[in-house]
């Protein structure tokens, strides 16, 4: 696996971010350094906690974040990282950065005043977040008149091959 950052946006609720680097996965900390998980995790008893007390605190900062976001820029922004006192958004463009870097003092000032007055500077960096994958299609049914259209194909074609292939596609319509 390549070495990258990937950011991964569940819905309004879930936010999570992940460094790769020779299939390796890697986590921030407080002091901003990044750590290989399986460190974080098995390095103390409480490595779990921390790590869940992290993508807690993330995941609130998101909520916020998108609570003051103009509805159009909600689904292209996204609460990247916190280091130390800065917060780290990401957008999907340009576009969306110069639009985000208009309302970062609001944004500032209202996290300032909604629990994270740690916070003193917004950093805007612009990355596209791997896709998700849309769901597959639902299966489409075949009309009567497709499975009959099939059949005669299966039937009559003088390639032995196709003929087989046309009455197993036939049968699939059949099986809906």
């Amino acid at each position: 696996m390549k070495a990258g950052f990937r950011v991964v946006n569940k819905g309004k609720n879930m936010v999570s971010y992940n460094l790769f680097k020779k299939n390796e996965l890697f986590s921030s900390t407080d002091n901003g350094l990044m750590h290989p998980l399986k460190k974080l995790v098995t390095a103390s008893p409480d490595g779990i906690g921390q790590l869940m007390d992290r993508i807690q605190e993330l995941q609130k900062l998101s909520l916020k974040v998108s609570d003051i976001l103009t509805p159009q820029l909600i689904p292209h922004c996204q609460v990247a990282n916190v280091r130390g006192t800065v917060l780290v958004l990401q957008v999907d463009s340009s576009a969306w950065a110069t639009r985000l870097h208009y309302q970062v003092p609001a944004i500032l000032d209202y996290l300032q005043t909604h629990g994270w007055s740690t916070l003193s500077e917004i950093q805007v960096r612009v990355g596209s977040p791997e896709p998700i994958p849309a769901p597959p299609a639902p299966p489409t049914e075949m009309s009567k008149k497709t499975i009959e259209l099939l059949l005669t194909l299966a039937r009559t074609d003088p390639d032995v091959k196709l003929r087989a292939a046309w009455g197993k596609l036939a049968s699939h319509g059949m099986m809906q």
